[in-house]
């Protein structure tokens, strides 16, 4: 559980566990997927920081943190597809500062789809299983499998 009652929603987004070099972000329903691989991994002793947002409008403030913590590697996880999710909405945000990021992102691909089933079925379908997305971060921490934008 990501949340408890008492959680003030202000700031737009939660920093779940401390910020490491290699940050996870997520965001929508999936984020609560991510946190228990987050954990799992972080118990495998991965440096994995993981930060969940839930309101768009405060990216800006995110991105400060970011810089202020001197994050090079971001992870972004979400089951829209690449275009009209949070990557471009954060990469545009992300360029109105000189700082460098490497970004990475899981997330449905550009598509219209045709398939129908219920949510775990298309995640699994287009990559985005639990066991896959364990495997992608593993393989992005250990090889540093990322882009530069």
């Amino acid at each position: 559980k990501i949340y408890n009652h008492n959680f003030n929603f202000t700031k737009g987004y939660k920093i779940v566990h401390k910020l490491s070099n290699f940050t996870v972000l997520s965001t929508g329903i999936i984020s609560s997927k991510i946190l228990e691989i987050v954990n799992d991994l972080k118990q495998n002793k991965l440096k994995i920081g993981y930060i969940d947002i839930f309101d768009i409008s405060k990216i800006n403030n995110l991105i400060k943190i970011l810089i202020n913590h001197k994050i090079k590697k971001l992870l972004i996880i979400e089951e829209n597809s690449i275009s009209a999710g949070i990557l471009p909405i954060f990469t545009s945000a992300l360029s109105n500062y000189d700082y460098k990021l490497d970004i990475k992102s899981l997330s449905l691909p550009d598509k219209q789809f045709f398939d129908y089933g219920d949510r775990d079925w298309i995640l699994s379908k287009y990559g985005l299983s639990e066991k896959n997305i364990k495997s992608k971060i593993r393989r992005m921490y250990e090889k540093k499998w990322f882009i530069r934008l």
